[in-house]
């Protein structure tokens, strides 16, 4: 049995089979168009020149013409895919040692080796991948419909879920990608990261960019629970700059329009109780755990 080119002037394989006393009922071929014996009884199948064939399709299964295969060993050469991804290496040294590589732009294949070749063999190539994932955060909590755009090595967008959640996944590695955060009234840090990978799977995490200025607020209590009145809260910022409140009828203070990304320090003044003083990062506006008094 043997195989020609399509002009008909250049071998492709050769391939013998059957014995005296086998029963080969017909043929069948493969997509790259080689032949093997089929049956329902014993046959052998004796090749003198084994045949090593395969496909290359991209991240998608899609066939991928063009793509340089190279084979290894004695003989060894390159060629090329046909049109629905399929190549051929015919008339090879049966019991040789062969590995198959591919070359695709943008791509990235492991090879593949073939070891005592005594039968025609099928190798199939599938680009590696991996997947992009992260979260996005806003003053410590999930921030959900952010969009995220990839762009640059492939185009694609995803959406934050209620955990703050997106991810990206079967991303041919080998390329750069960058993926850039938006989400209506917000802006982010960093506004777009660039994520490359030989095909472990990569993180990028966002923050919601904190706004100028936010509110402190809370509530101060007696040792008894019950909000405390005209009690005078200060809050100071790393500066020593000192502001003052005083707590209303239920115990509640605010302060409007402070500097975030500062750390403030809160004191509270009462002749009834002492307490405990609180530190805190303000990023966006903030209510505090309580204060309670201590008699």
């Amino acid at each position: 049995l043997a195989k020609f080119a399509p002009g008909g002037n250049t071998l492709v394989y050769s391939t013998r089979f059957g014995a005296v006393g086998t029963q080969g009922f017909g043929l069948a071929l493969d997509g790259a168009g080689n032949a093997f014996t089929t049956s329902v009884g014993p046959i052998v199948n004796e090749i003198a020149d084994p045949t090593v064939i395969g496909r290359v399709v991209d991240e998608d299964g899609n066939p991928i013409s063009g793509a340089i295969v190279s084979l290894t060993g004695v003989p060894s050469g390159p060629t090329t895919t046909d049109s629905n991804g399929f190549y051929t290496f015919g008339l090879l040294t049966s019991s040789n040692n062969y590995t198959v590589s591919v070359s695709v732009p943008n791509y990235i294949f492991l090879s593949q080796p073939v070891n005592n070749l005594v039968k025609n063999v099928r190798l199939d190539f599938n680009p590696v991948v991996f997947n992009i994932s992260g979260q996005v955060i806003r003053c410590g909590s999930a921030q959900s419909g952010v969009t995220f755009a990839l762009t640059d090595g492939k185009t694609l967008t995803a959406t934050s879920d209620g955990s703050g959640n997106y991810s990206y996944t079967n991303l041919p590695a080998g390329r750069n990608y960058t993926v850039t955060p938006s989400q209506t009234g917000f802006t982010f840090t960093p506004p777009s990261r660039t994520v490359t990978s030989q095909g472990a799977n990569q993180t990028a995490s966002f923050v919601v960019t904190p706004p100028p200025v936010a509110t402190v607020d809370g509530r101060v209590l007696t040792s008894d629970g019950r909000g405390l009145r005209n009690a005078t809260v200060s809050i100071t910022n790393s500066q020593g700059v000192t502001l003052t409140a005083t707590t209303s009828s239920f115990g509640f203070y605010s302060f409007d329009n402070m500097p975030t990304g500062e750390t403030y320090t809160l004191r509270i003044s009462s002749r009834l109780f002492r307490f405990a003083t609180q530190t805190k990062q303000v990023d966006c506006n903030q209510t505090l755990p309580d204060f309670i008094g201590l008699e």
